[in-house]
Parts: C-alpha cells; sequence; structure tokens
C-alpha cells in the first residue's frame, strides 16, 4: 500500500470521499482494504479505480451484497 495525492499510472487505487488514497497492486489488495475501510467508516464513500477503467467499483454497493468473488 502506497499513500498517494495522485493519480496512479498503474495498478489499483483507493478513492475515499473524492480523494485518492491508497495504491495496490492487485485488485484483491485494493478490494479488501477498501471493504475494511467500509466498514470502519460506513458513511464514507469508498471506491476502487483499476487505472485502465473508466468506472470505478462502489463499495456501498459490494458492501450490500452477501459474497464477493474477486479473481
Amino acid at each position: 500500500m502506497h499513500k498517494s495525492s495522485h493519480r496512479p499510472k498503474e495498478g489499483y487505487f483507493l478513492e475515499i470521499d473524492g480523494k485518492f488514497e491508497s495504491e495496490y497492486g492487485t485488485i484483491t489488495g485494493a478490494l479488501k482494504a477498501g471493504l475494511e475501510l467500509r466498514q470502519k467508516y460506513p458513511q464514507s464513500q469508498v471506491k476502487v479505480h483499476d487505472v485502465n477503467e473508466q468506472t470505478p467499483v462502489e463499495l456501498t454497493e459490494l458492501s450490500e451484497k452477501k459474497t464477493i468473488t474477486a479473481s
């Protein structure tokens, strides 16, 4: 994990309440960290970004599901 104030050029990163926070090498690491933050701070907006995709995954959607499959 690497704390960042800029958008990375590769990998995955977390956006918390509109700010880029942490970079991860894998989607699994980013999702795990994001879900832990959602549990700890449920009022915050947490998104996982893949730098190669245009649309981030908002973890409010995932935290409401019973099972999560990450490949």
